[in-house]
């Protein structure tokens, strides 16, 4: 298993709502990344829930096929996800929180992705390939072919449209990839990429000295760019 990660606080944020997990467990690396929203520190909290569930999971992973791997992903989702909802009905100052939550697996020969909001991850190897679809407002315009002004772009996608902890039920969208066809993993939140482009990641990583380089460079970029937002990110080496 060999990644790098990183979380900051940014520039504008009094405290920092994102979480993230690597896990090995047995055979399989767990790698999620969650951003959490709400008032107060209740978005802080939400992630942070997904967080700690995932890494006291412990699902039996022994002679499973794909489709189960996704079952058991899916019923990982449900059961943070009610957990979430049921805090943020406990007390007033958790009201409204929730979380995103991006999750890949390496399991055999694939990446199982589990995945609901906007944070983002990528296949990279001689190209970039984005494996999750943001659920923004933006996103949804877009997929309806509606024309979008260029200076309502920015607004229109900070609205999430599905995120982990807001209902009682929220479904995942599931992907499986092969691992053979990216060589990296990249990971993060929206603080990244309301910053950097597709291709100025790919141009970072293409370009980097090392991966630990590759990760302060991202992370130094959007800093030097307002980091209005917390920054997290996860570079992790895919292997065989």
């Amino acid at each position: 298993m060999n990644y790098f990660a990183k979380s900051e606080i940014g520039c504008a944020r009094k405290n920092n709502e994102d979480s993230f997990l690597v896990r090995e467990m047995g055979a399989n690396t767990i790698y999620l990344i969650c951003d959490g929203m709400g008032g107060h520190s209740s978005g802080e909290v939400a992630s942070q829930m997904a967080v700690q569930f995932t890494q006291t999971w412990n699902p039996d992973m022994t002679q499973i096929r794909k489709a189960d791997v996704q079952e058991i992903l899916k019923k990982l989702v449900e059961d943070i996800n009610i957990r979430i909802y049921l805090k943020s009905k406990s007390a007033e100052q958790y009201n409204g929180m929730g979380t995103t939550f991006s999750l890949a697996m390496l399991h055999k020969k694939n990446i199982h992705i589990a995945h609901i909001g906007d944070s983002r991850i990528y296949g990279l190897g001689k190209t970039i390939e984005l494996l999750t679809q943001d659920h923004t407002y933006l996103s949804e315009l877009k997929k309806r072919g509606v024309e979008i002004e260029e200076d309502k772009v920015r607004d229109y996608r900070k609205y999430i449209t599905r995120a982990m902890g807001t209902s009682t039920i929220e479904r995942p969208d599931l992907m499986i990839y092969p691992k053979k066809a990216y060589e990296y993993l990249f990971m993060c939140t929206d603080g990244v990429t309301n910053h950097l482009s597709d291709e100025e990641i790919f141009q970072m990583y293409a370009t980097r000295l090392d991966d630990k380089t590759f990760v302060d460079q991202i992370v130094n970029a959007c800093l030097e760019r307002g980091g209005k937002d917390n920054i997290t990110c996860i570079f992790a080496e895919i292997g065989e």
